[in-house]
Formats: C-alpha cells, sequence, structure tokens
C-alpha cells in the first residue's frame, strides 16, 4: 500500500441489484505534528448498519477519535517512535496488523507485541499502542458502538478529545528512549497469517484493563472447494456489550451474522469462488495478499489487488481468484444490517461535515 488506498463501494440500486457507487482513492492523511497517518474508508451513522441510500456520506463523515452511535473502518499507520496516549472509548474495535510490529499497552501494565497477521478484540479498555520497530506499522480497524461498561456502579466513561490532544503534546516533549516489551505473545517474531493469534482485552474488578485470553487456534467456520473463511471473533448483537465475559466467537457454518459482527479471513485458493453470498450486513473488506474479483449479480466484475479496498452495502456477490497468484486473502468486517428500505423520492441523503480529523 501506498499514501493512498483504492476504495470500492458497491450498493444496490432501486432494483436491488449491486452497483459500484465510488471507486476512488483514500489519501493516508498526516496526523497534525505527529509520526502517524490514517484513512476513514467508511463509516455508518448507527448500527445495525443503515443501508439505504439515506447514508451514502460514509467517506465523508466526521468520526473524529472514534464514531460514537455507529461504525467506521479505518487504516492507520504509525511511524517508527510513534506512541499514542492511553485512552478508551466506547467501542468494540477489531483491529488487525497488515505491516510492521506495534506494541500494545494497558493501563493495567500489560504489554503485548504484536506482528503482521495478529489481531486484537479491544473490548473498552483504556489502551495505547507504541511502534518500537524501525518501520512504519499499518493496521486495519473497525470500531463498532457499545455502550458505556459499568463495575461498581462506576460508569467508565470515553477519554475526550482535549485530554487525547494534550497528552499527545506530553508525549511527543518526553525525550524518547527504547523500552523492552514485557510481551505475553510468544517470543518468535512471524509474518505469516497461519501462525496469527488474537489478542481480547476485558476490565479486571478494579476497573483496569487487562488481557482476558488469548487465541492462537482458529477453526474456519466456512471450507468447502478451495474456499475458506476463518472466523476470528464475533459478538451476537449489535451494539455489542463489553461488560462481563467476552462474547466469543462461535465456529457455524454459514455466513448469516442474525444481528451480531464479526471479522475474519476469506481464503481463495487459485480458480475458485465462493458461490453466491447475500447477507443482511455491511462488509468493510481489504485485499491482504493476492488479488480477488468481486462478481455483482449484474454480472459486473470488480477486480482487486493486495491493499486495495470494498465496502459492500448488503448486496448479494460472490469474491472468485483469478489472479496469477495461489491465494488470494481478505480480511473481512462484517456489521449486521436493518432491512433495506428504499429512501423516498423527495428525501434527499443525510449529509455531513467533511472529515478533518482521521
Amino acid at each position: 500500500m501506498g499514501e493512498s488506498i483504492r476504495r470500492v463501494v458497491i450498493k444496490e440500486d432501486d432494483h436491488g441489484r449491486g452497483v459500484v457507487f465510488l471507486d476512488d482513492e483514500a489519501a493516508l492523511v498526516k496526523w497534525t505534528g505527529s509520526k502517524a497517518a490514517g484513512a476513514v474508508m467508511w463509516s455508518t451513522a448507527e448500527v445495525p448498519a443503515d443501508n439505504s441510500d439515506l447514508d451514502l456520506d460514509g467517506h465523508r463523515r466526521n468520526v473524529g477519535v472514534a464514531l460514537y452511535g455507529g461504525s467506521v473502518f479505518r487504516i492507520t499507520e504509525f511511524g517508527p517512535g510513534y506512541e499514542t496516549p492511553m485512552h478508551r472509548t466506547l467501542s468494540v474495535d477489531y483491529c488487525f496488523v497488515l505491516s510492521g510490529e506495534l506494541e500494545l499497552m494497558l493501563d493495567s501494565g500489560q504489554t503485548v507485541t504484536l506482528c503482521k497477521g495478529d489481531a486484537v478484540v479491544q473490548r473498552g479498555t483504556r489502551h495505547a499502542w507504541r511502534n518500537n520497530g524501525t518501520d512504519p506499522s499499518r493496521l486495519a480497524v473497525c470500531m463498532i458502538e457499545a455502550s458505556p461498561v459499568v463495575i461498581d456502579d462506576q460508569v467508565l466513561r470515553a477519554t475526550s478529545l482535549p485530554r487525547m490532544i494534550l497528552a499527545s503534546l506530553a508525549i511527543a516533549l518526553k525525550p524518547k528512549r527504547h523500552r523492552r516489551s514485557d510481551a505475553v505473545l510468544r517470543e518468535s517474531r512471524c509474518s505469516q497469517f497461519s501462525h496469527a493469534q488474537c489478542v481480547v482485552t476485558s476490565h479486571d474488578r478494579s476497573r483496569h484493563a487487562v488481557i482476558d485470553r488469548i487465541e492462537t487456534s482458529f477453526a474456519p467456520s466456512y471450507a468447502m472447494d478451495g474456499v475458506s473463511e476463518i472466523e476470528i471473533w464475533r459478538t451476537a448483537t449489535v451494539p455489542p456489550s463489553n461488560i462481563g465475559t467476552p462474547e466469543f466467537r462461535i465456529p457455524k457454518r454459514g455466513r448469516h451474522l442474525a444481528g451480531g459482527s464479526s471479522f475474519g479471513v476469506l481464503t481463495l485458493a487459485r480458480g475458485s469462488s465462493t458461490g453466491d453470498i447475500h447477507t443482511d450486513s455491511i462488509d468493510y473488506c481489504l485485499i491482504l495478499e493476492g488479488e480477488a474479483d468481486i462478481e455483482l449479480d449484474t454480472g459486473m466484475q470488480v477486480h482487486l489487488r493486495t491493499g486495495e479496498s470494498a465496502v459492500l452495502r448488503g448486496v448479494r456477490h460472490c469474491w472468485r481468484n483469478r489472479g496469477p497468484g495461489q491465494l488470494a486473502r481478505v480480511l473481512i468486517f462484517r456489521i449486521a444490517s436493518r432491512p433495506r428500505v428504499p429512501a423516498p423520492a423527495n428525501v434527499r441523503p443525510v449529509s455531513h461535515t467533511p472529515v478533518a480529523t482521521p
């Protein structure tokens, strides 16, 4: 991936057929005064998602640190030496490391070093990111609104933007030194998804963030004729809950969310296809490896290469691998949507202020 990321958004037309609504480049915008950049690929104003034509400004909505009330799909890049402030958002965050190494720090003092192919399920916990490496590290993140966590009648609130700004300035001014991570993951480093693992955070009774579990074995939720899909995590509802025991992924044949959210990796052998897929969801997709085609019910095909993204707004589609490589891998975040209702002729789509802060 370069300084911009191709973004294809596919929606249904008035006849319920898939059409390309947007095919452009989302620029990675540098954060003011820092070694970090980000791009908002798409957002929804609410969850379950509204896939009607009343919410077509997902690429222009001002989401700030987190979009409260909906969801956001973004790509974030942290340069060498960059560190974020410790912060909390009222969301469930699905994070997937695309490149480099990155340290996840929790307010309990626990830290974990992540590398390419590792995933994090952040459940409303106070955390920070730090790049201790010499190369940039890039994350794909899907943030979904969640209700506040309440422990012993105390509500754990989100970190305000002014506090984030002040903490960022303090980090920028402090002397830089290399800090070795007290990683709780493996000592060896890897770059293959087949060895990836998922870190899930939660809270202890003192309201500190802790690592609840580390998953290292992912059974395919779907496997047939050269196609397999590994489901990394799933929630039963949206908005999901960050209270109590985490909702664990549910190996279940098929792709219907039944009102929740999930994320995982779809793998296509060369020459294979998924067959027809039609779910009541919005799918945020990114090509991790190889090349893949999205075939729509109109016969239209959209060809995507490594690093390119797609947003599928409840459309009937099929994934195919006709590329030169042996495998194509697709990262997919799914969020349940309401049944699509066509917008009345006299109602215009919702308009929002363009994004000012990634």
